[in-house]
Protein backbone atom coordinates (compact mmCIF):
# COMPACT_ATOMS: atom_id res chain seq x y z
CA UNK A 1 0.00 0.00 0.00
CA UNK A 2 0.99 3.62 0.47
CA UNK A 3 3.38 3.04 3.38
CA UNK A 4 5.08 0.15 1.65
CA UNK A 5 5.55 2.20 -1.51
CA UNK A 6 6.88 5.19 0.52
CA UNK A 7 9.30 2.92 2.39
CA UNK A 8 10.67 1.50 -0.87
CA UNK A 9 11.23 5.02 -2.27
CA UNK A 10 13.08 6.07 0.90
CA UNK A 11 15.18 2.89 0.83
CA UNK A 12 16.06 3.41 -2.84
CA UNK A 13 16.89 7.12 -2.14
CA UNK A 14 19.20 6.16 0.74
CA UNK A 15 20.87 3.43 -1.29
CA UNK A 16 21.55 5.48 -4.44
CA UNK A 17 22.04 8.93 -2.92
CA UNK A 18 23.64 8.48 0.51
CA UNK A 19 25.11 12.03 0.74
CA UNK A 20 21.65 13.59 0.37
CA UNK A 21 20.30 11.17 2.94
CA UNK A 22 23.02 12.14 5.42
CA UNK A 23 22.36 15.83 4.83
CA UNK A 24 18.61 15.45 5.35
CA UNK A 25 19.11 13.28 8.44
CA UNK A 26 21.58 15.76 9.93
CA UNK A 27 19.24 18.68 9.25
CA UNK A 28 16.30 16.88 10.85
CA UNK A 29 18.43 15.95 13.88
CA UNK A 30 19.57 19.56 14.27
CA UNK A 31 16.00 20.81 13.98
CA UNK A 32 14.75 18.32 16.60
CA UNK A 33 17.63 19.16 18.94
CA UNK A 34 16.97 22.91 18.62
CA UNK A 35 13.27 22.35 19.30
CA UNK A 36 14.03 20.26 22.40
CA UNK A 37 16.54 22.81 23.74
CA UNK A 38 14.19 25.74 23.23
CA UNK A 39 11.11 23.94 24.50
CA UNK A 40 12.63 22.40 27.61
CA UNK A 41 14.95 25.25 28.55
CA UNK A 42 15.06 25.79 32.33
CA UNK A 43 13.19 28.92 33.30
CA UNK A 44 15.36 31.68 34.62
CA UNK A 45 13.93 33.78 37.34
CA UNK A 46 14.47 37.40 36.58
CA UNK A 47 13.95 39.82 39.36
CA UNK A 48 12.84 43.26 38.47
CA UNK A 49 14.04 45.85 40.88
CA UNK A 50 11.90 48.93 41.03
CA UNK A 51 13.96 51.80 42.34
CA UNK A 52 11.85 54.40 43.94
CA UNK A 53 13.36 57.46 45.48
CA UNK A 54 13.35 57.46 49.22
CA UNK A 55 11.81 60.42 51.01
CA UNK A 56 15.30 61.49 52.11
CA UNK A 57 16.61 61.54 48.55
CA UNK A 58 13.73 63.57 47.21
CA UNK A 59 13.92 66.02 50.09
CA UNK A 60 17.64 66.53 49.44
CA UNK A 61 17.00 67.09 45.75
CA UNK A 62 14.15 69.47 46.61
CA UNK A 63 16.40 71.41 49.01
CA UNK A 64 19.10 71.64 46.31
CA UNK A 65 16.52 72.85 43.81
CA UNK A 66 15.26 75.53 46.21
CA UNK A 67 18.84 76.65 46.94
CA UNK A 68 19.60 76.88 43.23
CA UNK A 69 16.36 78.80 42.73
CA UNK A 70 17.41 81.26 45.43
CA UNK A 71 20.89 81.68 43.90
CA UNK A 72 19.32 82.25 40.50
CA UNK A 73 16.99 84.88 41.98
CA UNK A 74 20.01 86.57 43.57
CA UNK A 75 21.64 86.90 40.16
CA UNK A 76 18.41 88.07 38.55
CA UNK A 77 17.82 90.74 41.20
CA UNK A 78 21.45 91.85 41.03
CA UNK A 79 21.30 92.12 37.26
CA UNK A 80 18.08 94.13 37.44
CA UNK A 81 19.59 96.51 39.99
CA UNK A 82 22.81 96.98 38.01
CA UNK A 83 20.97 97.52 34.71
CA UNK A 84 18.78 100.12 36.38
CA UNK A 85 21.81 101.81 37.88
CA UNK A 86 23.73 101.73 34.59
CA UNK A 87 20.79 103.25 32.69
CA UNK A 88 19.92 105.85 35.30
CA UNK A 89 20.01 109.45 34.02
CA UNK A 90 22.38 111.61 36.03
CA UNK A 91 21.64 114.88 34.18
CA UNK A 92 19.21 116.28 36.73
CA UNK A 93 20.99 116.36 40.11
CA UNK A 94 17.94 117.75 41.92
CA UNK A 95 15.74 114.76 40.98
CA UNK A 96 18.49 112.15 41.19
CA UNK A 97 17.81 109.70 44.05
CA UNK A 98 19.27 106.24 44.72
CA UNK A 99 17.67 105.53 48.12
CA UNK A 100 15.60 102.61 46.77
CA UNK A 101 18.70 101.16 45.09
CA UNK A 102 20.65 101.46 48.36
CA UNK A 103 17.97 99.47 50.20
CA UNK A 104 17.93 96.81 47.51
CA UNK A 105 21.74 96.64 47.60
CA UNK A 106 21.67 95.96 51.36
CA UNK A 107 19.18 93.13 50.81
CA UNK A 108 21.37 91.63 48.10
CA UNK A 109 24.45 91.86 50.32
CA UNK A 110 22.68 89.70 52.91
CA UNK A 111 21.62 87.31 50.16
CA UNK A 112 25.24 87.05 48.96
CA UNK A 113 26.14 85.41 52.28
CA UNK A 114 23.65 82.63 51.53
CA UNK A 115 25.00 82.25 47.99
CA UNK A 116 28.55 81.80 49.32
CA UNK A 117 27.41 78.86 51.47
CA UNK A 118 26.14 77.00 48.39
CA UNK A 119 28.35 74.66 46.35
CA UNK A 120 29.40 77.07 43.59
CA UNK A 121 32.37 77.01 41.26
CA UNK A 122 35.31 79.43 41.44
CA UNK A 123 34.04 81.64 38.64
CA UNK A 124 30.68 82.10 40.33
CA UNK A 125 32.41 82.77 43.65
CA UNK A 126 34.52 85.53 42.06
CA UNK A 127 31.37 86.99 40.50
CA UNK A 128 29.61 87.03 43.88
CA UNK A 129 32.66 88.78 45.41
CA UNK A 130 32.71 91.39 42.62
CA UNK A 131 28.97 91.95 42.94
CA UNK A 132 29.22 92.28 46.69
CA UNK A 133 31.94 94.90 46.35
CA UNK A 134 29.76 96.97 44.00
CA UNK A 135 26.70 96.49 46.18
CA UNK A 136 28.59 97.55 49.31
CA UNK A 137 29.77 100.70 47.54
CA UNK A 138 26.19 101.43 46.50
CA UNK A 139 24.74 100.69 49.95
CA UNK A 140 27.30 102.93 51.65
CA UNK A 141 26.72 106.04 49.55
CA UNK A 142 26.57 109.00 51.92
CA UNK A 143 23.93 110.95 50.06
CA UNK A 144 20.95 109.88 47.99
CA UNK A 145 22.13 112.03 45.08
CA UNK A 146 25.88 111.38 45.14
CA UNK A 147 26.36 111.51 41.36
CA UNK A 148 30.21 111.29 41.28
CA UNK A 149 30.24 108.10 43.36
CA UNK A 150 27.37 106.63 41.33
CA UNK A 151 29.41 107.30 38.18
CA UNK A 152 32.36 105.52 39.81
CA UNK A 153 30.13 102.52 40.58
CA UNK A 154 28.81 102.52 37.02
CA UNK A 155 32.33 102.51 35.61
CA UNK A 156 33.15 99.55 37.90
CA UNK A 157 30.14 97.66 36.54
CA UNK A 158 31.34 98.34 33.01
CA UNK A 159 35.03 97.59 33.66
CA UNK A 160 34.30 94.31 35.43
CA UNK A 161 31.79 93.38 32.71
CA UNK A 162 29.44 92.32 35.50
CA UNK A 163 26.24 92.25 33.47
CA UNK A 164 27.69 89.72 31.03
CA UNK A 165 29.10 87.60 33.87
CA UNK A 166 25.72 87.63 35.61
CA UNK A 167 23.97 86.49 32.42
CA UNK A 168 26.45 83.62 32.08
CA UNK A 169 25.93 82.59 35.72
CA UNK A 170 22.16 82.76 35.28
CA UNK A 171 22.35 80.50 32.23
CA UNK A 172 24.46 78.04 34.19
CA UNK A 173 22.06 77.98 37.12
CA UNK A 174 19.03 77.72 34.83
CA UNK A 175 20.50 74.55 33.36
CA UNK A 176 21.24 73.15 36.83
CA UNK A 177 17.73 74.00 38.00
CA UNK A 178 16.19 72.33 34.96
CA UNK A 179 18.15 69.14 35.67
CA UNK A 180 17.17 69.24 39.34
CA UNK A 181 13.51 69.85 38.44
CA UNK A 182 13.56 66.80 36.16
CA UNK A 183 15.03 64.72 38.99
CA UNK A 184 12.26 65.83 41.34
CA UNK A 185 9.43 65.05 38.96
Amino acid sequence: SFLAEFYSHVKMFITYRPTYAYAITGSLATLILAFVLIRFQPEQKTETVHLQPTPIDSSIVLAQYKAQERVSQYFQKSRTLLVGLANMKTDDAANFDVRAEKIKARTLIREARFVRMQPINNRTERLVNDLERILIELANLEEANDIPNVELIRSGIHQENLLFKIRMAEASFDTSRRVARERIY
